[in-house]
């Protein structure tokens, strides 16, 4: 099996992967096909022209009711309390520089690059849509290509590999269109792959988030993705490298913030939506910085600090503290989640809307109470069984997240806007309203409680079969690494000294890093189907490596129970190459297939390639 699969068997034809690489440009080619016809494309070419003439400002100039560029000495009156505070030392022209207001355009990079290609290369003054077409066929085989390095980095192999990224291609397809989210389709594997270089080959590598991020900001607000992922990476590596205790010391601490904010979040959220003013209730939101239960967070976080430092502390009594104390800080903050009340003055429209937000805001308090007690324990107490970045590799990880962070404020025309905006519309209070516009509702209908109709923006169905996939996946993998194992009795003597690694073998470790940052994509699409197509890039690889490992540790037990040795069970070579031709045959026959749905053999020797639009694209 292992030399099918795994990329570390020098045995694999050259052949075989000139084959798995012309199999996955060509799922990038049809994925390509699907045209969304988005009438983003227009605004693009049109917000692009008006910068190619005027240059990037904060005035919108398409409607009668445009935004101005601001802010004045009245609009800073209005703004929150700390805010005004903050500005007191600055000038008006210094603020309206470094935080301007108006019609703020994050997509301004992505809409200029849009009205060159077509200008450009257009002729006798006419735009060439075509090279739009070109562009979104580039940003999809650079994805496919960046997918498939990720799997190969994590060792899930050649063929998984290749059929990780072709799937990727498969669940992202009806989401693919010309418009400014191509690039952040394209930057979040890029991204992914960047922080596997960092863990498995060098630590150096993270330094390139610097300039990925500065153009991410400047093409697509979804640049915010990278900051949300390196958080979880940075954490979980830090944990992993620091003393024992130290582990469950800082990640309890966390742990019970993070759930004192989504509280916090979730009653602002409540407030916004007026519900308790329906109720006849005054406005409960309570002061960030003097609610009770935020300065409690903070008497406890001294208080763990404390038996971490003292080593006097016994064991038992400094992991009774933290496990006793999470559950009752979850006990305390449960209330404000599963005490709201439902108004009955609301509309049943609006009522479906509250109790979704309700419901998915309890499901998601319970989900990070659970499993982040639970991964911190098992940071702590099983180190060994991780990938873990070294300790420099998390020094220049935090220190690349800093700069990028900078670079991204400064090289921006909108400088701090550009993050407060993006702030605004993601994970703020009002972002609630944007789950009624249907790209950003739940990926299946049966969790759209407000529509009888089928959600008219893309297609979740390939999206589903990841979902079933990475469950069946990670159930496989789970009880795999249970199966380590752990001779004691004197009769296992010889199979304990049968234990040792055989052809370079041994138990696979676990890159909870990854394996975080996909769950929390698909987490995203789940919540929202505009990010089905991230998800897939950012999944898979890992989905397909936990099939790979759960295999190698199956066949490992079976192996060493029946034989002695530990290592995973091979296929026969006749069985492997009929695979491989057999994959052969699979990319030959879909390729003649979709080449002549979509016209693709029109390249004449001789003659001009003349591609359109429509050949190329439903």
């Amino acid at each position: 099996m292992n030399d099918l699969i795994q990329s570390q068997n020098s045995g694999t034809n050259h052949w075989f992967k000139s084959v798995l690489l012309a199999g996955m440009l060509l799922f990038a080619f049809y994925a390509s096909t699907h045209m969304v016809a988005a009438g983003d494309t227009w605004v693009a070419m049109a917000c692009g022209r008006h910068f190619s003439n005027h240059g990037v400002d904060t005035v919108e100039p398409f409607s009668f009711n445009s935004h101005h560029a601001g802010p004045t000495e009245e609009d800073i009156q209005k703004w929150p309390g700390w805010a005004q505070t903050l500005c007191k030392p600055f000038s008006l022209k210094t603020i309206q520089k470094w935080h301007p207001t108006g019609w703020i355009n994050q997509n301004w990079l992505t809409h200029l690059i849009f009205y060159k290609l077509a200008s450009w290369f257009g002729e006798d003054g006419s735009y060439n849509y075509n090279t739009l077409v070109y562009w979104k066929f580039g940003i999809y085989f650079l994805a496919v290509i960046c997918v498939y390095a990720t799997g190969k980095l994590l060792g899930a192999g050649d063929f998984l590999s290749a059929a990780g990224a072709c799937f990727a291609m498969v669940i992202g397809r009806t989401f693919y269109d010309i418009r400014p989210s191509g690039y952040s389709n394209l930057l979040v594997p890029v991204f992914i792959l960047l922080l596997a270089l960092a863990v498995y080959k060098n630590y150096r590598w993270i330094w390139l988030i610097v300039p990925l991020i500065v153009f991410w900001a400047n093409v697509h607000g979804g640049y915010l993705y990278a900051f949300i992922m390196l958080v979880p990476f940075v954490g979980i590596h830090l944990l992993l490298r620091l003393p024992r205790r130290w582990s469950v010391c800082l990640g309890f601490v966390g742990l019970w913030l993070v759930m004192y904010l989504m509280s916090y979040k979730f009653i602002s959220n409540t407030n916004y939506l007026k519900i308790q003013e329906l109720l006849g209730k005054p406005d409960s939101v309570p002061v960030l910085f003097k609610d009770k239960i935020l300065i409690i967070w903070g008497i406890l976080a001294v208080i763990s600090v404390i038996l971490t430092v003292q080593k006097s502390v016994q064991s038992p009594l400094f992991y009774a503290y933290h496990i006793g104390v999470g559950i009752i800080y979850f006990l305390s903050l449960a209330p404000r989640f599963f005490l709201a009340e439902i108004p009955s003055r609301l509309s049943p429209h609006f009522k479906e809307i509250y109790s979704h937000f309700v419901f998915s805001s309890q499901i998601t308090f319970l989900f990070v109470a659970i499993i982040g007690c639970l991964l911190i324990l098992a940071l702590a107490l099983k180190k060994e069984r991780f990938v873990a970045l070294s300790a420099k590799g998390i020094y220049h990880t935090v220190g690349a997240s800093i700069v990028s962070f900078i670079a991204m404020i400064v090289f921006n025309p909108f400088h701090l806007t550009n993050l407060t905006h993006t702030f605004e519309i993601s994970v703020s209070k009002h972002a609630e309203s944007w789950r009624q516009v249907n790209e950003w509702k739940p990926a299946f209908d049966w969790m759209d409680k407000t529509s009888t109709k089928p959600n008219p923006v893309g297609s979740e169905e390939a999206f589903a079969v990841l979902c079933v996939l990475t469950g069946v996946a990670m159930l496989f993998w789970l009880i795999g690494h249970f199966l380590k194992p752990r001779p004691t009795t004197k009769g296992n003597r010889k199979k304990q000294r049968d234990q040792t690694p055989v052809d370079g073998f041994q138990w696979p470790k676990i890159d909870l890093a990854i394996l975080i940052i996909s769950l929390l994509s698909m987490y995203m699409a789940i919540r929202s189907r505009r990010f089905i197509a991230i998800a897939g890039s950012a999944a898979a690889p890992a989905v397909f490596l936990m099939l790979l490992q759960g295999w190698q540790m199956f066949s490992a037990r079976f192996s060493w129970k029946t034989e002695g040795p530990l290592r995973p069970i091979f296929w026969p070579p006749a069985v492997l190459k009929t695979v491989r031709i057999g994959t052969l045959f699979v990319v030959l026959g879909l390729g003649t297939f979709w080449g002549m749905k979509y016209n693709a053999f029109i390249l004449i020797p001789g003659r001009r390639m003349l591609v359109t639009t429509a050949s190329l694209c439903e």
